[in-house]
């Protein structure tokens, strides 16, 4: 996001994959819509879904991602300690 021409990244999913659409949410996208019959999967049009984050947005989600990376929040196992969702529910 820090790097020119970064203004407006988005997410494109298909609308039935709802592990994508949480991840998007996770790390801060903003659902926009749906194209219908947008794409062509397996011999069948599929819906898909956008989601994106504006430029001004990105120093919040930053700093909770960095907080989720941290060393500090990881075990011996490599396991989060905490997930990105508790962190970024606990942000205002």
């Amino acid at each position: 996001m820090e790097q020119p021409g970064s203004e407006r990244p988005f997410v494109v999913r298909l609308s039935a994959n709802d592990a994508s659409r949480r991840a998007a949410a996770r790390y801060g996208f903003v659902f926009e819509g749906v194209w219908r019959n947008a794409v062509i999967v397996k011999r069948f049009q599929r819906d898909v879904a956008w989601h994106s984050m504006l430029i001004g947005e990105w120093p919040g989600h930053k700093a909770v991602i960095e907080a989720w990376l941290d060393e500090s929040n990881f075990g011996s196992d490599g396991i989060a300690k905490v997930s990105l969702s508790e962190i970024r529910g606990r942000r205002p």
